[in-house]
């Protein structure tokens, strides 16, 4: 009798728990899923001129997704999930977009048709992810966890991140000005050699591992919290959404290596007439400004934050910290 009690019970712990974690995932929030390409006109009218109205209008009540297609080894799997939809191949094209069970193409289908379809949602009390999309080989471009709340876990870190570089680019530029406040680091002048190719060399390593996802296509292991891939895989991860930020990361770290070489070697050398280690540290200022704006956009665009990201802008600040001209001498 009570091993029959005990499995019951077990049962109903069992049930209470896949209730529980199916009334999360429907919620009364409306996930979309928008398919586009960064080749494509259309697509870009209706990111930048449909969307934004309609998600002011919805607001909380609407989640969207977008999986940007630009790998011709997308095109297979993207015709395949068409198809499960009853999209022939030749009808399939973007933008396409995803609501529920329905699929709707094209710039004049997604303006007439979203918001009804969102506003029936809302009445029916949400509609869920699309789950053919989560069975699909397009479910690696998804943070589930995103797509369930409308927060993201790496948040706190994110905000810290952009408060921190924010204050380090501050600080940096006031110092030319204020030369009082170089005393506040004066204690990297004796260990600033050592410290620069470390610090270089770990961006480095971290910008190899994450241009190394992008040509293959693969999904990162993130630690701390979720959302490097989603990050790694949104529209902001490319320049003019061709050129892969992580490709530009590299170029950058090995010039500022080969930069500061050059300075150390010869001793704040002149370079068209400019101190070697002036350009070394506004070149510096620079990524780091850059890096401000792709945290923000992680924050309040995005909506996920990559670990590896972060750790790269923090390490890049402080470069900007060692790099500063008027921080003694090489």
């Amino acid at each position: 009798m009570k091993f029959i009690k005990l499995n019951k019970l077990l049962f109903i712990t069992l049930f209470l728990l896949c209730c529980k974690t199916g009334y999360a995932f429907a919620s009364d929030k409306v996930h979309v899923v928008l398919f586009w390409s960064p080749t494509c006109p259309h697509c870009h009218d209706v990111i930048e001129n449909i969307l934004p109205p309609i998600e002011e209008k919805f607001k909380d009540k609407l989640s969207i997704t977008y999986i940007m297609l630009y790998k011709e080894s997308q095109a297979a799997p993207f015709y395949k999930l068409a198809s499960e939809y009853g999209i022939e191949r030749n009808d399939a094209g973007v933008p396409f977009m995803i609501i529920g069970d329905k699929v709707l193409i094209g710039t004049d289908q997604i303006e007439k048709e979203m918001p009804r379809l969102i506003q029936d949602g809302i009445k029916q009390g949400g509609i869920p992810f699309p789950e053919k999309v989560l069975h699909s080989e397009f479910a690696k471009y998804v943070d589930i966890k995103s797509t369930e709340n409308g927060s993201f876990e790496g948040r706190p870190y994110t905000i810290f991140t952009a408060l921190f570089l924010s204050i380090i680019a501050l600080y940096s530029i006031l110092s030319f000005k204020f030369k009082a406040l170089i005393k506040f680091i004066t204690f990297f002048e004796t260990i600033r050699n050592y410290l620069i190719p470390i610090f270089i060399f770990i961006c480095f390593l971290i910008s190899v591992y994450l241009f190394h996802l992008e040509i293959t296509d693969s999904s990162g292991v993130c630690i701390l919290f979720s959302g490097c891939n989603e990050v790694q895989r949104s529209s902001f991860s490319h320049l003019f959404g061709i050129i892969p930020l992580a490709l530009l990361e590299m170029l950058l770290f090995v010039g500022l290596f080969i930069l500061w070489l050059y300075s150390y070697r010869f001793r704040n050398t002149m370079i068209f007439q400019i101190s070697s280690k002036k350009i070394l540290f506004w070149i510096n200022f620079s990524a780091v400004v850059v890096a401000i704006y792709l945290t923000i956009l992680e924050i309040f665009v995005i909506k996920a934050a990559c670990v590896y990201c972060l750790i790269s802008s923090i390490i890049l600040s402080l470069l900007l910290i060692l790099f500063n001209p008027e921080l003694g001498s090489n």
